[in-house]
């Protein structure tokens, strides 16, 4: 069975990515977590925050918000070719994806190091437009390599 037809199938159970899939990456995860890491650091020491709630818990919402808007900060808008994404979810879930064929969401977030393209955030949204027939994405790519050269990072 084509994927093509699993979208038109009416149950909604999770289908395997038709895009070529990587979770090791060759150290981009491990890369990523250090860069995010350090930025917030930084945000944390310029804007005089904590990520704590008074019991000591963190406040995940905040820290997920802060995450998101460094990210954005930090990536440039580019059409990347989808053939060059290296997805990371080996399965996808349909009603998912079916509600992104229609529409266009939030640019997926895209990690890039060296000549590889791995998504960092936004799987079903680079498979629909593959779905569609599209040949490039409009991504915000972090280019970890410059990143971590600027933030002192090997």
């Amino acid at each position: 069975m084509k994927v093509l037809d699993l979208i038109n199938e009416s149950n909604d159970r999770d289908f395997e990515n038709p895009l070529p899939v990587d979770t090791q990456s060759n150290g981009i995860w491990d890369l990523s977590d250090e860069i995010i890491n350090e930025l917030l650091e930084q945000y944390k020491n310029k804007n005089d925050i904590t990520f704590n709630k008074p019991d000591g818990a963190i406040d995940s919402t905040l820290l997920q918000k802060t995450i998101k808007d460094i990210n954005r900060q930090v990536s440039t808008l580019e059409d990347v070719p989808i053939n060059k994404i290296l997805a990371t979810e080996k399965y996808l879930v349909k009603s998912h994806l079916d509600s992104l064929v229609d529409g266009e969401g939030e640019p997926p977030l895209i990690y890039k190091s060296g000549d590889t393209y791995m998504v960092a955030d936004g799987n079903h949204r680079v498979v629909a437009a593959y779905l569609q027939g599209k040949k490039t994405i409009k991504s915000l790519v972090q280019d970890l390599d410059r990143l971590a050269k600027q933030l002192n990072i090997k």
